[in-house]
């Protein structure tokens, strides 16, 4: 049945990746193909295979563009599919017409780029030879079905006779047999496949592992049960049956071919004298019935030329008489058109006069004009200076304001430190004793320098009350007395909005560690207040080499200017981090952020990014209070870190849950902790990514070694977490009550929890909350550990930290029915009533010694740590960030191509990311400065071409080495900013059917172009952040895009093509490309949220006038002559 790969030679190992479906219509090739694609093979782009119809609802599996150039290859041989009277072998060895080939070579390039592949069309049995030539060496799949049973389909499907059906049926399999004689190929049987698809699949697969085709596995019985079934099969014939149909030939060819003995025959047989005849007959009906066809259609034009010009002649006539009747009334215009001409001469020649008047008062009024416009000049100028002035006193007052309240703040410091240094007791002690000693000396007191500084400080709070009149100001001396000694007294520096606290810090990083961006945490509880999932994974993500920057909930309110505080840095890497803002103190549980908020804070955020250099900033928002602020910032995606159902907490909101709806469509991935969640939001964040909470296992898991309670003491049942509104207190309260013997110990915050039915049980302990450092040591003190929690939709999203904790401590767990506990009912006792609960209790207690369960539970909980959610984290952060190539063409203006690269190497934080340069056979010294660059940086690739081959060619040149998943054009006359790249990426991750997309910027001939202003790169950066942060987010649909700076995916860049070189240097090659994508069936739009600044035409302003001229009128009729339609010229967006 089948022909080993091992006996063909001159090919490696493992390439026979390239797997060709033969079979006739009707003969279940739809079914077979299905089959190996579920095996691996990949049938190329969705969107080209032809998907369910009524004839064939399980899908033909067939690419589309595939059939329709076999149908055109059979067209050039004057044959269609069911029409192959005079079709021989011979006729393949013809040259063909290039575009042919060319769309055959496309489809394979294509299929190559993800082997093993599979391609499926009947008409290949007819063409495989064209095919052939192109390819390595193919696996074939012949598909045998029953010649009666294939010509029964036709005939219902066709209506096809069955002596039509059978012929083609004959000349197909034959076609398929010599077409692919010498290559690996198999015989598969469809009865076989529908009556044991099992066998028989595994069979197939057998056969293509020992064919040596890889990246294949085997299909579950699931899955192939699944997709066949023996509805497939409307006709069925046995072999006694063919004789009524079958000529000897054809029935020799069907035994052969059921058997698979017709891959042994070492010369395929001619046609049968029946087909032929049979295939002759219908030919010749086929001409016929075109010449009948082709004669009516002669007949029926002939018929509606006569009645146009029957309509013709009546219009004509009707016509005629319509102009005399014209002409009559035309006779009478005429005459009072006349008269009304006289009247309008006189009244003419009186205006005449007047505006002989008016231009004397016109040039009398010139003349006042003109001394105005001289005094307007002389005034704008004092303006000018005024303005200046004042700008520079409102600078110093604004300095002098932010001097004046650091001094505030730090004399505040001093103050309270004087004050609680003069109260203790040693110094009231010591004061006490200098005294009386002074006393017994009758000496007065001298004067110290602590009497001093009192002095200054009650002057301070006078000036403190008095509003801070800059009168009193100067009367405070600072400078202690002459001879004062003040000892070793350390001196504290003011802070600034970017100070440290006096807690020491790690010394700040320049950067953090390559590859690994920054992360800045938006959280829903501050640092110190209850150790859980956003504390750990901001610890974790440290110790993996991030920068982690920890945000207080509290930023500090009625600050004068943008800044931070860094408070402390309480774990490798992590940086608490406390914000400023203008307004009024904000809560970010009960209302949205409001735009003046976002901006000011967004403003100090863009100072800790510049003073900190951040690097790709991933956002980690945990509430979506923070979500505005976080898509905001440039250069990085934001995480979306879902950890509760909030419309389970009672404070939740319908604005609230609005917000929370926005930030689902604003995040660029979601992250749920449990089931449950994951599939409650899916309806808003289809693709989020399930990552379940942890536990610090070896801290629990060395506590519990370490624990050395007492064995005689009373067994102890045990709780840490907080203890809320979903905490069941009946149920323990009944448990404590069951077990008398036993102490219930529950440790965590009570707030909105009713306890008085546990606080009347003498064997219940509320210890409340404890500091994190000591719940391991808790836990290990336990007996039995407890989750007794409420089944509200709140807990039903709950992946509880604790079951973690509790079993990385090895403890028997009872718990109720939690959705995330039940598929660890080995592990944990999950119970579904109180009764069940109470019983658990018991059992668990027997079995908290056990040596094998206790084994267990820490066995599972290995795999459980933070440090391993941290790293799926890292997976999230790095499936947003995917490899770009940048591609930078270059031609002279060395100078702009430095400014260019000096901006990339500046803002170009992307952590994965290469720079491709090419240059156009430049003159001015860029090749030399080009190889001295590329040398000391490894990111950089350098293609030095020696013509000039144009925007379109040299731009292709990195196109065709370009590695990354997307790529981007970029001019070297052009200047980035931070996040530019990100930027554009997020823009085309975030919607697939985004084709294009560019930014806006400062000059280009179209609507990207927007109303800014500056004088230099610092104002600039300055005035595009303020642009950019303002349409965070916003995308323009556009036709065409500027290629100033482009980005689109490689997959598009794969289906679309290269860039048309027929352009030459340029022009028009931008416009064209956007057509291609637009006809492909993507969008092309403008990101608004990124900026790029522009200089325009740095290589064509230095042609001459006539010459670039010439070009863009020789390139728009290219343009024009290609589209079969004129050019729209570009317009500017409406201010």
């Amino acid at each position: 049945m089948s022909t080993p790969s091992a006996r063909y030679e001159g090919y490696e190992q493992g390439v026979l990746m390239q797997i060709f479906v033969l079979g006739m219509h009707r003969s279940g090739t739809s079914a077979l193909t299905r089959i190996i694609n579920m095996m691996g093979a990949s049938l190329g782009p969705a969107h080209l295979v032809g998907g369910p119809a009524a004839d064939n609802p399980k899908g033909f599996w067939e690419r589309t563009d595939v059939s329709g150039l076999n149908d055109d290859l059979l067209r050039e041989l004057d044959c269609r599919w069911d029409d192959i009277a005079h079709l021989s072998p011979q006729d393949f060895d013809r040259l063909w017409p290039e575009p042919l080939l060319d769309r055959l070579q496309q489809v394979l390039f294509q299929l190559d780029t993800h082997r093993p592949w599979v391609l499926k069309d009947p008409r290949l049995c007819l063409t495989l030879p064209v095919w052939r030539r192109h390819l390595e060496v193919p696996v074939c799949i012949l598909m045998h079905r029953s010649p009666i049973e294939v010509a029964q389909s036709l005939s219902a499907r066709n209506g096809f006779s069955l002596t039509h059906g059978i012929a083609l049926w004959e000349q197909y399999t034959l076609s398929a047999l010599q077409g692919s004689a010498g290559l690996p190929r198999r015989v598969l049987s469809y009865a076989h496949l529908l009556e044991r698809p099992m066998e028989t699949v595994g069979e197939l697969y057998e056969f293509l592992r020992e064919a040596e085709v890889g990246g294949l596995r085997l299909p579950s019985e699931r899955e192939v049960a699944a997709f066949l079934d023996n509805g497939l099969r409307h006709h069925e014939t046995t072999v006694e049956s063919m004789d009524g149909y079958l000529n000897l030939a054809q029935q020799r060819l069907a035994l052969a071919m059921a058997d698979g003995s017709a891959l042994s025959w070492t010369e395929v047989p001619q046609p049968s004298a029946g087909a032929v005849e049979t295939l002759a007959l219908i030919r010749s009906q086929r001409v016929n019935a075109e010449q009948v066809h082709a004669s009516l259609q002669r007949l029926q034009a002939d018929l509606v030329d006569a009645h146009a010009e029957l309509e013709r002649s009546v219009q004509a006539a009707e016509q005629v008489a319509s102009q005399d009747r014209e002409i009559a009334a035309l006779g009478t215009d005429l005459t009072t058109v006349q008269r009304r001409a006289g009247e309008l001469q006189e009244r003419l020649d009186a205006s005449l006069v007047e505006i002989d008047a008016k231009d004397t008062q016109i040039a009398a009024l010139g003349t006042d004009l003109t001394t105005v416009q001289r005094r307007s000049e002389a005034l704008a100028q004092q303006v000018d200076h005024t303005l200046a002035d004042n700008a520079s006193k409102t600078a110093l007052a604004e300095q002098l304001a932010q001097e004046t309240m650091l001094l505030g703040r730090w004399l505040d410091g001093i103050d309270s430190s004087f004050r609680a240094a003069m109260g203790s007791w040693r110094w009231r002690l010591g004061d006490s004793a200098v005294r009386s000693v002074e006393r017994l000396m009758r000496r007065s007191k001298p004067a110290l320098a602590t009497d001093h500084i009192e002095a200054v400080l009650a002057e301070f709070r006078r000036w403190r009350q008095d509003g801070g009149a800059w009168g009193r100001v100067w009367k405070i001396q600072l400078r202690p007395p002459v001879g004062a000694n003040l000892g070793s007294v350390p001196v504290q520096t003011p802070r600034s909005s970017a100070s440290a606290s006096a807690t020491p810090l790690t010394p700040r990083l320049p950067h953090a560690a390559e590859g690994k961006p920054d992360v800045l945490i938006f959280p829903i509880i501050d640092w110190h207040f209850r150790i859980q999932r956003p504390q750990h994974i901001a610890r974790c993500l440290g110790e993996l080499g991030h920068r982690v920057f920890y945000f207080t909930t509290t930023p500090l309110p009625e600050t004068e200017q943008a800044g931070y505080e860094i408070l402390e840095n309480p774990a490798t890497n992590v940086y608490l981090c406390r914000l400023t803002h203008r307004g009024a103190a904000v809560s970010i549980y009960d209302r949205p952020m409001d735009e003046a908020v976002r901006d000011a804070m967004l403003s100090s955020l863009q100072r800790l990014q510049a003073e900190w250099m951040l690097h790709c900033p991933v956002s980690v928002v945990h509430l979506p209070f923070w979500g505005p602020l976080a898509a905001a910032i440039p250069g990085g995606p934001v995480i979306y870190d879902c950890m509760d159902y909030h419309a389970g907490f009672s404070t939740h909101t319908a604005q609230m849950q609005r917000e929370e709806d926005r930030l689902f469509q604003l995040a660029d991935a979601v992250i749920t902790t449990s089931d449950w969640l994951s599939k409650r939001i899916a309806h808003k964040a289809p693709t989020n990514v399930l990552i379940r909470n942890g536990a610090e296992v070896q801290r629990f898991k060395e506590a519990a070694a370490a624990n050395n309670t007492s064995p005689g003491s009373r067994p102890v049942v045990g709780y840490v977490g907080a203890i809320a509104e979903w905490f069941d207190t009946a149920l323990v309260a009944a448990a404590a009550d069951a077990y008398p013997d036993w102490d219930f110990v529950l440790v965590g915050a009570t707030h909105g929890c009713d306890t008085r039915p546990l606080e009347k049980r003498p064997n219940v302990q509320l210890l409340g909350e404890q500091p994190y450092d000591s719940i391991p040591a808790r836990v290990a003190a336990f007996d039995v550990c407890i989750i007794p929690f409420q089944l509200t939709e709140l807990i039903q999203a709950t992946n509880p930290v604790k079951a973690y904790e509790y079993l990385s401590a090895r403890k028997p767990v009872v718990a109720t029915n939690l959705p995330e506990l039940r598929p660890l009912t080995d592990l944990v006792h999950v119970t579904d009533s109180h009764e069940a609960f109470i019983t658990a209790l018991a059992t668990a207690m027997d079995e908290h010694d056990d040596a094998i369960l206790r084994t267990n539970r820490q066995a599972w909980a290995t795999d459980q740590d933070w440090l391993g959610r941290a790293r799926q984290f890292e997976t999230v952060m790095s499936a947003q960030l995917p490899k770009a190539s940048v591609i930078v063409l270059t031609y002279n203006n060395l100078d702009y191509t430095k400014a260019c690269l000096e901006s990339l190497e500046q803002f170009t934080d992307y952590p994965d990311w290469e720079l491709i340069i090419v240059d156009n056979a430049s003159t001015d010294g860029t090749p030399a400065f080009l190889q001295d660059y590329a040398g000391g940086r490894s990111h950089v690739r350098l293609i030095l071409n020696d013509d000039n081959l144009g925007f379109a060619g040299g731009n292709n040149c990195g196109l065709r080495v370009a590695k990354g998943d997307y790529v981007v054009l970029l001019n070297n006359d052009t200047y980035v900013t931070q996040g530019w790249l990100y930027g554009l990426i997020r823009h085309l991750a975030k919607d697939p059917k985004l084709g294009l997309v560019g930014p806006v910027t400062n000059n280009i001939g179209n609507e990207a172009k927007i109303d800014i202003h500056y004088s230099n790169m610092s104002e600039m950066a300055v005035a595009a952040r303020a642009y950019t942060a303002a349409h965070a987010r916003h995308l323009i649909p556009n036709d065409v895009v500027a290629f100033f700076c482009v980005a689109w995916r490689r997959s598009l860049l794969e289906e679309v093509g290269l860039l048309d070189e027929q352009f030459e240097l340029g022009f028009f090659e931008d416009d064209d490309y956007c057509r291609r994508v637009r006809e492909a069936g993507y969008g092309v739009a403008i990101a608004e949220d990124v900026f790029i600044h522009h200089h325009l035409s740095a290589s064509f302003g230095t042609l001459p006038d006539e010459a670039r001229k010439r070009l863009f009128d020789d390139n728009r009729a290219r343009y024009e002559a290609k589209w079969g339609e004129g050019w729209t010229q570009h317009v500017y967006r409406d201010k």
